[in-house]
Formats: C-alpha cells, sequence, structure tokens
C-alpha cells in the first residue's frame, strides 16, 4: 500500500485542472464613465465557448474560448456611474464575481501610468488635480489591445519602454484622450512632441464626443429617420418594375397562343430571381459618413455609422481603431443588449447586439494622424454631418471648411453615405490674468 501511494500522488498531481478563472484589474479598481478599461484574464476551463462579464451600467464583454482558454487584457466598457462589482460566468459552466471594489474618477482626479513614477512631473501635466499614480511593467507597459487604456489620463514611460509604442498605439492613446510623455530629450519621429522638463510630450483633447454612451444630440443627423430603404435601392425596385411591365406588356401584343404561358413562365423567373436577389440581404439599414477635425498639427478622423431596421435583427459593428457605441437613451441601450466580443487573446473584434424597430444605434471609430492636405468643396447648411458638427464638435473658433465627395468602394445599396465634412480647429486660447 505504501508503495502504491507515492504514484497515486504523481498521478493527481498530473491530472490537468478542472478549470480556472483568474480576472483582475490593472488600473486598480478605477473607471471613467464611457472610456474603455483593461480587464486582465486567464481562464481554464472543461468545456464553455464564451466567458462573460458584466456588470450594472455597463456593456458586457465576450470573450472566446479557445479549447476552453483564454488569456490576456480585454476592453471593458462601464457606461454611467454606479458600476460596483464585475460579474462573470462560462456558458454552460461556472460563473463568480471579481473581488475587486470599482471606483469611479472624479473630475478633479487624473489617473497617470507610470514605468517610473515621477509625481512631480505628472504635477505639471495636470496642475490643481490630485494624481492617482498607476505602476505599468517597463517590459509590457500596456499589454493588449491599446483601446482597453483609455481610461487613463497620462502614460509617462522610460525611454525603454516607449519604444514599444509604434505609431499604432500612439494613434490609440491619442484617440482615447490619454496624453503621452516619454523621458527623452530627443523627440521620438513623426509626431509633434513638446519638451516639457525632461520629457517629450504628446497630446491632444478630441473635438467632438469624448465616451461612448447615451448621447442624444449625437443623432441629429438621423432626425426623422423610420429606417426607410435608401434612394439607391429604392430606384433600383423601380426599375425591376418597369423593365417587368414592359416585358410583359409586349407579350400581351403578341398574337400567339404561347404568350400566356411565356408570361407565366417569365413571371416564374423573375420571382425566383427576385427571391435570390433578397437571399441573404441584411434588414440592417444604414447611413454613415466621416468628420475630419484638422489642427495646426494633427488630424482626427471620426467615422460615424447609423443602424436602423424595421424589423428585428440581429447586428454587429466591426472594430475598427477605436469604437465608442453611442445610444439615443437609456431605454435603446437596455433594448439593443450590445455587447464586446473579444478573441481569446483579448483583442476586440465587434460589437454585436439586436436591433428592433424604432431604436437606432450610433457608433464612431476615431483614429488620430499627422495633418494631411485636403481639398474641400462648400458644404450645405442642411447637411446631416454638418448638424453633427454644430450639436457636438464645433467651440468657439471653430468653423465649418467643407465637405470632400467620397472616392471609397461603392458599399451595398442599404447603405448612404454622407459627403465627408472637415472642420479646421481653432488653436487654444491661453488663459487670461488678471492684472
Amino acid at each position: 500500500m505504501r508503495s502504491t501511494l507515492p504514484a497515486v500522488l504523481l498521478l493527481i498531481l498530473a491530472c490537468p485542472v478542472l478549470g480556472s478563472v483568474e480576472l483582475s484589474l490593472p488600473l486598480e479598481g478605477y473607471y471613467r464613465p464611457g472610456r474603455y478599461m483593461p480587464l486582465r484574464v486567464q481562464v481554464t476551463a472543461e468545456a464553455g465557448e464564451h466567458l462573460i462579464i458584466a456588470a450594472d451600467h455597463a456593456l458586457p464583454s465576450r470573450v472566446e474560448l479557445t479549447h476552453g482558454r483564454a488569456e490576456g487584457v480585454t476592453p471593458f466598457l462601464p457606461l454611467s456611474a454606479g458600476l460596483r462589482q464585475l460579474r462573470w460566468h462560462i456558458t454552460g459552466g461556472a460563473y463568480g464575481t471579481v473581488p475587486s471594489a470599482m471606483r469611479m474618477l472624479a473630475p478633479d482626479q487624473k489617473l497617470v501610468a507610470f514605468t517610473t513614477v515621477d509625481l512631480t512631473f505628472a504635477a505639471l501635466l495636470f496642475p490643481d488635480a490630485t494624481i492617482i499614480p498607476i505602476r505599468l511593467d517597463a517590459a509590457t507597459p500596456l499589454p493588449g489591445h491599446t483601446a482597453a487604456w483609455q481610461t487613463l489620463d497620462a502614460v509617462v514611460l522610460d525611454h525603454a519602454a516607449a519604444v514599444q509604442l509604434d505609431d499604432t498605439k500612439l494613434a490609440a492613446l491619442l484617440a482615447g484622450g490619454t496624453a503621452i510623455a516619454v523621458r527623452t530629450q530627443v523627440p521620438p519621429p513623426n509626431w509633434p512632441w513638446t519638451q516639457v522638463g525632461d520629457y517629450q510630450v504628446l497630446s491632444r483633447q478630441p473635438a467632438g464626443p469624448p465616451w461612448a454612451g447615451v448621447n442624444a444630440p449625437a443623432f441629429a443627423p438621423v432626425q426623422g429617420w423610420e429606417a426607410d430603404w435608401p434612394i439607391r435601392f429604392r430606384t433600383r425596385v423601380v426599375l425591376y418594375a418597369v423593365f417587368f411591365a414592359i416585358v410583359i406588356l409586349a407579350l400581351t401584343l403578341m398574337r400567339s397562343r404561347w404568350a400566356g404561358a411565356i408570361g407565366a413562365a417569365i413571371s416564374a423567373l423573375t420571382v425566383v430571381l427576385l427571391a435570390l436577389w433578397w437571399r441573404g440581404r441584411a434588414a440592417i439599414l444604414e447611413r454613415a459618413g466621416q468628420i475630419i477635425v484638422v489642427d495646426a498639427k494633427l488630424t482626427q478622423v471620426d467615422a460615424w455609422s447609423y443602424l436602423a431596421s424595421a424589423s428585428p435583427t440581429n447586428t454587429t459593428i466591426a472594430w475598427s481603431q477605436l469604437v465608442h457605441p453611442v445610444f439615443e437613451d437609456d431605454a435603446a441601450r437596455d433594448a439593443i443588449g450590445l455587447s464586446l466580443v473579444c478573441a481569446s487573446d483579448g483583442q476586440p473584434r465587434f460589437l454585436a447586439g439586436r436591433l428592433l424597430p424604432g431604436v437606432r444605434i450610433a457608433s464612431f471609430s476615431r483614429s488620430i494622424q499627422p495633418r494631411p492636405l485636403l481639398k474641400t468643396d462648400p458644404a450645405p447648411d442642411n447637411a446631416p454631418l454638418a448638424r453633427l458638427a454644430r450639436r457636438v464638435y464645433l467651440r468657439p473658433g471653430d468653423r465649418i471648411a467643407g465637405q470632400v465627395t467620397s472616392t471609397a468602394q461603392q458599399k451595398p445599396d442599404t447603405v448612404e453615405r454622407w459627403p465627408t465634412l472637415v472642420i479646421h480647429r481653432a488653436p487654444p486660447q491661453p488663459p487670461t490674468t488678471q492684472p
């Protein structure tokens, strides 16, 4: 008996763990409504297709499991105040909660991540604010998709850690409203850095909506839109009907005993062709366009999309750059049931939900790039994106420079694409001082 005991213990230790789920919060539970926060995920499960992380007042994240496993940093999106505790469950399996408490940041608090903590420098970036420091791993300072770190107000890096941030990651941080500071006297290439003390600083306050969530003014371009088919689609239907009518009318003029049979055959063929044309056609209608905001140094590109449907339909919003979902009101947010679907390594793939008649959803994908030269034409005052710009983009001194007709490849006829609107942003005014 004694001789078999070590062998039994070895077998027990060699057996795979039946299942484990480890979730942690790299930002120590701090969050801002409407901005993505990182969630570190490590899962080993016997079965299940998804790990679902949810909370009241937040957009659920669904992490796909590959052979029962997932590991990485995934974005999680709080939508409003009141986030208390995160819950998780594996489809058809285990469930639990994340023990860490959630803490909403106040307007005068700035969350700053450091590879080497330097509170004196952070106070230069954000005077009159309370700095909350977060320590980063110098080897992998911002793991996962960069959008997951949008809650950060600034990232302060040593030169060695900054090498890991390529132009794509820098652009993603800027698009999320996060300032980047690198401890070096030589500015990194390609971007308009500003020297502050021993650091090179890159920052830009985005124009337009700064975050996701409920934002009724953002639906100004689609006021009165009730999911009616675009003109291009309706024109095609009318042309098909006119062509069919001409053919049938021509048959009636034929003096042949076969005219009736031919007419019946043509009608049957038309029905089959229409069924094939309609087969697989999405019931979702889309209106879309871009707003480009240009200042003296950088260009912001916001790609807007509005979706509606005349019947209950599942919908997805592809992930591109930094995607923010926008809802008309709380009732629309709850009705759509949107969630963020991520791969097993935490990388976001798409947003998924269900559209109902009379309920619309918007999203904008934001990117930042060095300033290009654009030729514009005058923009009509009643242009849809001009209405959006006046409601949520323009600040004193800004102006609508015009519009650019899109040269992108033609999309399906269920999509109505607006011309790109260009805004010239006025330089920020220096603070006035009292004598």
